[in-house]
């Protein structure tokens, strides 16, 4: 299994959507993909509550991580 967010998320899109009979091409699917990281860039009160306290966990590193898992190429 890869450890590349990006390709985690093209990967689970692409079986969601072979399950119901939708097949995408490669760019399209990475375009889904690049789409979900960014929408959780923000993350809800509730996943901030999930993590660990401040100052280990805020909206700042947040962003940053999923900001350095759209810079990763798949």
């Amino acid at each position: 299994m890869t450890d590349d967010m990006i390709e985690r998320v093209m990967n689970a899109l692409r079986n969601t959507l072979w399950q119901h009979g939708t097949q995408l091409t490669r760019s399209i699917n990475e375009e889904l993909a690049r789409a979900v990281l960014q929408e959780m860039r923000k993350p809800t009160k509730a996943m901030l509550e999930a993590g660990p306290p401040f100052p280990y966990m805020d909206e700042y590193v947040w962003a940053k991580m999923i900001d350095t898992a759209l810079e990763e190429k798949p």
